[in-house]
């Protein structure tokens, strides 16, 4: 059976899981689930879940600093800054079919 992948952002795989074993379809045989900031319990999901890792302490340090500086400089400008990320690759995502 020829179907469509579909990729989903989730970082509360269970509900999305058994709505997808209820339709008859597998993961990621059928359906590629992704889910974002990698918490503890991701890697006991069933399957184990795919998803992105970014350094917390980090953006909590810099979202403190920034408060901070606000708070002491009122007029401060917008600041924009990059967190690195790493996808931690599990089971439960496959290959796009082309």
């Amino acid at each position: 059976m020829n179907r469509t992948r579909l990729l989903l952002w989730t970082n509360n795989p269970g509900p999305y899981l058994d709505a997808i074993k209820e339709a008859g379809l597998r993961v990621p045989e059928d359906i590629s689930i992704i889910g974002f900031d990698d918490l503890a319990n991701a890697e006991y999901a069933v399957p184990p879940l795919t998803t992105v890792h970014y350094a917390r302490e980090e953006m909590g340090t810099f979202a403190l600093q920034l408060l901070l500086d606000r708070i002491a400089n009122k007029s401060q400008a917008p600041t924009r800054t990059c967190v690195l990320t790493e996808l931690v690759v599990r089971a439960s995502t496959a290959p796009c079919l082309g």
